[in-house]
C-alpha cells in the first residue's frame, strides 16, 4: 500500500530564506503568514518571531552605527579595558588617584558589578566580580541625581554610615578619599567609574568637571560594547532560527522523526554508499494496522498520540549512528538499518513488531487504553530489480501489502526482485 507524498510546507522554505536574508542585513524580507494578531500555528509563530527579531536587529545596528561614528573620534576603536588602561597611564598628573575601578549595572539596574580595577600597588577587595545591590545605597543616589560624588574622608563617612560594606573594604585597602562618577550613555545609566586616593581630601570640584568629561567617553565605550554584544546575540539568534528552520524542514511535525523529504535524501546517500562500498542495503516499510478504525473509534487526538508513541518506541530500537526511522506518510514509517543484510533487517522488523504489539495507548479523557499492531515489508539490496532506491521501496511495499493481505501483525520479506547487478 502506498501513501501519497505530502507537499512540503512552503512557509518553511520562505522563512529559511528570510533568515538568510536578515543575516545579510536585509531586515524586512517578505514572510508569508507571519501577520501579528492572526490565528497561527507553530510555524507562523516562528515567522512572527523572525519579524520581531529583524526589527530589533535593525534598531540595534542603527544604534551601533551611530555610536561607532562617535567612537572613532573619541576612542580610536578601543575597548573599555584599553580605554581605562589609557586613563590610568596618562591621567595621574591631572587627577590624583592610587586606584581606578569600573562597575557596570546588571539585573535591570539593581546590581553593580565590578568589571575592571587597577591600582598603583597591591590588590583590591573590590576587584572584578564584586557585586553590590543599589537599593538603599549611596550609589543609588548617584544614579538618581546623575552627579558625581566626592568623599574626602572615608573614615568619617564610615562612622556616619556603619552599614556600608564597600566603604569598609576600601578602607581596608588603604583608600581614604574617593571620587565616583556615574556612566550615562544616551540617557541610559550604565555604571560607575571610581577614582580612589590613599590620602584624604584629594578631590575638588575641578576634578569633578574633568572626570565628567572622562566618564562621558567611557559611557560611550560601554554602550558601544553592549550594542556590539546585542548585535552578536541577535546574529546568533538569527543563525539559530535558521538552523531551527532547517531542522523543521526535515522533520515530521507530529512525531519528530525525519519526514519524507529527508528520508529520500538519506536513502539516496545510503544507496550511493552501498554501491561504492559494496555493502548490503535493506529497508523496512511499516504500516500501523487498522489505523483508520483506530481514529474513528478513539478520535484524532488519540490517533496522533498513537503515532507519536509508535514512532518513539521504534526510533529507540534503531541505535546505530547511520540507522534512521522516517515517517513515510500517514500511518506508514520506513526503518533503515545501516548496512544491514536482509536477514538482519528481518530480525529487526520482527523486534519492532513485538515491541509495538506490547504498547498501550492511553485514550484522552478516559481510563481506557488501546493496543495497536504493525505490519512490515522487508526488502534488501539483493532484491532490487533496476538498481535504484525506488525499486527497493517498491519491493518493500509489495511485501507490506502481502503482510496485510495475510492477516496483518506480521513481517514479510520481498521475494520478487532479483539481485542487483
Amino acid at each position: 500500500m502506498k501513501s501519497k507524498r505530502s507537499p512540503p510546507d512552503e512557509r518553511i522554505s520562505a522563512y529559511r530564506r528570510a533568515a538568510q536574508a536578515m543575516a545579510r542585513g536585509q531586515f524586512h524580507p517578505p514572510l508569508p503568514g507571519a501577520v501579528e494578531g492572526a490565528p497561527a500555528d507553530e510555524i507562523d509563530r516562528l515567522g512572527r518571531a523572525l519579524l520581531r527579531l529583524g526589527a530589533a536587529l535593525e534598531r540595534k545596528f542603527a544604534e551601533a552605527n551611530a555610536l561607532i561614528r562617535l567612537g572613532e573620534r573619541v576612542n580610536a576603536g578601543l575597548v573599555l579595558g584599553d580605554v581605562l588602561d589609557q586613563i590610568f597611564d596618562s591621567f595621574r598628573s591631572i587627577i590624583p588617584f592610587d586606584r581606578i575601578g569600573c562597575s557596570l549595572l546588571e539585573d535591570d539596574g539593581r546590581v553593580a558589578r565590578a568589571v575592571w580595577t587597577r591600582s598603583l600597588g597591591g590588590t583590591s577587595q573590590l576587584g572584578p566580580g564584586y557585586t553590590a545591590p543599589l537599593e538603599g545605597s549611596s550609589l543609588a543616589q548617584i544614579i538618581e541625581t546623575g552627579r558625581p560624588r566626592i568623599i574626602n574622608d572615608l573614615e568619617q563617612y564610615l562612622r556616619e554610615h556603619p552599614g556600608s560594606r564597600s566603604t569598609r573594604l576600601v578602607l581596608a585597602d588603604g583608600v581614604r578619599s574617593s571620587l565616583t562618577c556615574p556612566l550615562v550613555a544616551l540617557g541610559r545609566r550604565v555604571g560607575f567609574v571610581f577614582f580612589s586616593s590613599n590620602r584624604p581630601g584629594s578631590y575638588s570640584e575641578h576634578h569633578v568637571e574633568l572626570l565628567t568629561l572622562v566618564a562621558g567617553q567611557l559611557s560611550l565605550v560601554v554602550e558601544k560594547g553592549r550594542l556590539y554584544a546585542d548585535v552578536l546575540q541577535a546574529k546568533a539568534d538569527l543563525e539559530e532560527a535558521n538552523r531551527t528552520l532547517s531542522r523543521v524542514a526535515l522533520l515530521d511535525g507530529l512525531t519528530g522523526v525525519p519526514n519524507r523529504r529527508s528520508m529520500d535524501e538519506m536513502l539516496e546517500n545510503a544507496w550511493r554508499r552501498a554501491v561504492r562500498n559494496r555493502t548490503p542495503l535493506s529497508l523496512i516499510l511499516i504500516d500501523i494496522d487498522h489505523f483508520k478504525e483506530f481514529n474513528d473509534t478513539f478520535g484524532h487526538v488519540a490517533g496522533d498520540r498513537c503515532l507519536v508513541l509508535v514512532a518513539n518506541e521504534m526510533r529507540g530500537t534503531l541505535r546505530r549512528p547511520d540507522d534512521f526511522l522516517a515517517r513515510y506518510g500517514g500511518e506508514e514509517f520506513l526503518a533503515f538499518p545501516a548496512s544491514a543484510p536482509v536477514d538482519a533487517a528481518l530480525g529487526l522488523a520482527e523486534r519492532l513488531r513485538l515491541l509495538v504489539e506490547q504498547l498501550s495507548v492511553d485514550i484522552p479523557s478516559s481510563e481506557e487504553v488501546a493496543r495497536v499492531t504493525i505490519s512490515a515489508g522487508v526488502a534488501g539490496v539483493d532484491s532490487v530489480a533496476q538498481g535504484s532506491v525506488t525499486d527497493l521501496i517498491e519491493s518493500a511495499d509489495r511485501a507490506l501489502y502481502a503482510a496485510k493481505a495475510a492477516g496483518r501483525n506480521r513481517v514479510v520479506r520481498a521475494t520478487s526482485a532479483p539481485a542487483a547487478p
